[in-house]
């Protein structure tokens, strides 16, 4: 009977020990696969990372390729090849040139553009009046859209200020292309 019993109590301990062993073996295996899948996970989130920093440079890339071509639209080569200060404008040319005018006169400020290229363009006819004190105040801004290989256009203003005033045609990018002045007496 003891020899049943030491038996007994040697193959409880031994399994005991193996079931140990097994729950050892188990843990470390678990942490094993749990290392293994948070190794598995960072380089998915590191390929998704790579993958989307990818995807950003393709679209710099893009926004970049797309400024350059506006910079080319916007350095498009176009010029003023007249100006003039006139009293009137017939048949869409100025008449006799004229730089001096009276109080409430209307002046005209005629424009032809060449060189345009494919895209309609926008100039603008700013006049100024300048005060006593040498400043130039922004009197009227008129928008003129031009368009084609030569294309004529102008402005009107009735000059409500006596004084200086000079005349601006700016590109649409806001540079100034050519100027004038005139005096109201």
């Amino acid at each position: 009977m003891k020899k049943y019993l030491f038996l007994s109590l040697l193959l409880l301990v031994v399994a005991c020990g193996k079931n140990k062993v097994e729950d050892t073996k188990t843990e470390k295996e678990k942490v094993t696969s749990e290392k293994e899948f948070v190794v598995v996970e960072k380089e998915i989130q590191i390929s998704k990372e790579e993958k989307e920093i990818k995807e950003e440079k393709v679209i710099l890339e893009e926004e970049k390729v797309a400024v350059e071509e506006e910079k080319l639209i916007e350095k498009a080569p176009y010029l003023v090849s007249r100006s003039r200060l006139t009293s009137e404008v017939q048949n869409k040319e100025p008449r006799q040139e004229k730089k001096e005018y009276g109080l409430n006169e209307r002046a005209f400020f005629f424009t032809e553009v060449k060189e345009i290229g494919a895209n309609a363009r926008k100039i603008s006819h700013k006049w100024y009046h300048v005060d006593d004190m040498g400043n130039e105040k922004l009197n009227a801004t008129v928008k003129l859209e031009v368009r084609g290989n030569r294309w004529r256009t102008w402005s009107s203003k009735q000059l409500n200020h006596s004084g200086q005033w000079i005349v601006r045609v700016e590109d649409h990018l806001g540079n100034v292309m050519v100027e004038d002045k005139l005096m109201v007496r």
